[in-house]
């Protein structure tokens, strides 16, 4: 039996999928096998993928008869995982030929039931954004992945994302796979991190993933409709699955202080910066979460500058909101937050 499980669900990136599988036939570590998930591709990507791997026997390739989206897509893969680690990537990424030897590696000299890898950033033309190695020493598992959601720029993505990484694929098991396909990762990860301790992890500084950052994707323009309720938010759908989540397993009391200011106001904070006309109802709910708990946590500066903005001064702030937007539109940039 093989040692490792990679998961790749698919949907429609047939330009960028075959480099993805090019990437895992030239791995340098042969004993894994892979699961390819079509979550009902309208496009070529299907049938791309079973060409491309019809002559690998570690390959699998199964079809979701509608789109499940990518949490439910590898709910499916893991229920046909027999090894024991399992690691996953997304179809427009990459992963350099060596990432899985070094990721049994670690594995196999630590016996952890995480390997957390270095990453690098690029764009579509392969033009590097930035590298991460992320190597730490855990102690409340928790308290430390609520730290690093606190941290926005790609090395607080260490903990939270699924990929660059191998885990135990009994960690796993009773695991909740949200509906949603923005913010899955946090959810699946606050689960896991509650089963293990600091000692289960180990960090290696060697990058294991490239992941291609697409200013079109789904993670970059959610809640791009500039005049969203908060209920209705993708963004604070996940951040309230989480809050629901511990106050479910009797871990909110513990972790509350943590959770808002890592997790909750920075959700609040970032829904302010998209939206062009928050509603009373809305602002008035932020302004008063943000009353309760600004003298007890610390934020980042950037949130703490734009929760205070509309703290003090909202008309202010939302008319300077609208302006920066127009700015960065004359400009002809992007809204990327």
């Amino acid at each position: 039996m093989s040692y490792l499980t990679v998961i790749v669900p698919f949907y429609n990136t047939e330009k960028y999928l075959p480099d993805c599988i090019k990437s895992l036939k030239e791995q340098t570590f042969k004993d894994f096998c892979c699961i390819m998930v079509d979550d009902n591709s309208s496009d070529n990507s299907r049938k791309i993928c079973e060409e491309a791997v019809e002559s690998d026997n570690r390959f699998i390739v199964i079809h979701n008869e509608k789109n499940l989206g990518s949490s439910k897509s590898r709910e499916e893969a893991l229920k046909l995982v027999k090894t024991e680690y399992v690691t996953f990537a997304d179809s427009d990424d990459t992963i350099p030929p060596d990432a899985f030897e070094e990721l049994v590696r670690v594995q196999k000299e630590t016996g952890a039931k995480i390997v957390v890898g270095g990453r690098r950033y690029t764009d579509y033309e392969d033009n590097e954004r930035s590298r991460i190695s992320h190597v730490d020493n855990v102690d409340d598992v928790l308290k430390y992945y609520f730290e690093l959601r606190g941290d926005t720029t790609p090395k607080g993505a260490g903990l939270w994302v699924l990929w660059a990484k191998a885990y135990k694929t009994q960690l796993f098991e009773n695991i909740i796979f949200p509906e949603f396909s923005n913010g899955e990762d946090q959810c699946i990860n606050i689960q896991i991190c509650n089963k293990i301790n600091g000692s289960d992890f180990a960090f290696t500084e060697k990058c294991v993933y490239t992941h291609r950052d697409n200013p079109n994707s789904l993670m970059h323009c959610v809640d791009r409709e500039q005049n969203q309720t908060l209920k209705d938010s993708k963004e604070m759908i996940w951040r309230e699955w989480e809050k629901q989540w511990l106050i479910d397993n009797n871990l909110y009391d513990k972790y509350e202080m943590d959770f808002i200011a890592n997790v909750y106001l920075v959700g609040l904070g970032r829904f302010l910066i998209l939206q062009n006309n928050p509603s009373k109802e809305d602002l008035q709910y932020i302004r008063s979460v943000y009353k309760q708990y600004k003298s007890k946590v610390k934020l980042t500066k950037k949130y703490a500058l734009v929760l205070n903005f509309y703290y003090y001064v909202p008309l202010l702030a939302k008319l300077a909101n609208k302006m920066r937007k127009i700015i960065k539109k004359i400009g002809g940039m992007k809204i990327i937050i």
